[in-house]
């Protein structure tokens, strides 16, 4: 019998199948695939990999999902640990459908304008001497990507992303702010700002104006 007929039939021990096959390599795709989404294909504005990416994971994860529910039920120890293990089926599901929406959200509500991009956007800025900190920001000036804070009304700016591929439509990537008392930013000086992203806190400096 092959290895993976034997995973399927749930011969392997459980505590392989779950930890290895059902905990560790999952958070090695998400790690991966974050990394991808964020460097790679949002700047190159390649969001149809996403779908691909994304079928291969529920495909990964129904096999595993079918592997872990047999070898729970060929467990012979302690009846809590397939218990636990079948639950993290229900778990990895509502996983499953909330990364499936962030895939929809990313690649249909955070539209990108492919008319702007990261070399022409300081020619779409419109720059006021009432709104000091519109620009092209980035958190090393050598890279092809960064964030347009651009003017909207009332004090407002608004912040978007931009790379060789475009630039996503004002208000789709963060909400507009004053910047000014606004927790999520931190004005140093006119040609530099702290922002609190998704990995934490992030210098940027304006490259262009």
């Amino acid at each position: 019998m092959t290895q993976l007929k034997k995973f399927l039939n749930g011969k392997i021990n459980l505590w392989k199948t779950f930890w290895i096959y059902g905990v560790s390599i999952p958070i090695i795709f998400y790690f991966l695939g974050s990394w991808l989404v964020l460097n790679y294909i949002l700047p190159h504005r390649i969001q149809f990999l996403l779908y691909p990416m994304m079928g291969s994971f529920v495909l990964y994860s129904t096999i595993v999902w079918v592997a872990i529910w047999r070898s729970a039920g060929k467990y012979t120890g302690p009846k809590i640990w397939p218990l636990l293990a079948k639950g993290s089926i229900a778990i990895s599901m509502v996983i499953i459908l909330y990364l499936s929406y962030s895939i929809y959200f990313i690649s249909n509500i955070l539209s990108v304008d492919a008319q702007k991009n990261s070399y022409n956007i300081k020619n779409h800025l419109n720059y006021d001497v009432n709104y000091p900190y519109v620009g092209f920001w980035k958190t090393d000036c050598s890279n092809d990507f960064g964030l347009a804070i651009d003017k909207k009304r009332d004090g407002f700016y608004t912040i978007s992303f931009c790379g060789p591929g475009g630039c996503f439509k004002k208000d789709s990537y963060r909400s507009s702010t004053k910047l000014i008392n606004d927790p999520n930013y931190k004005v140093l000086n006119k040609n530099t700002i702290e922002i609190i992203n998704e990995n934490g806190l992030s210098m940027y400096r304006r490259c262009e104006k």
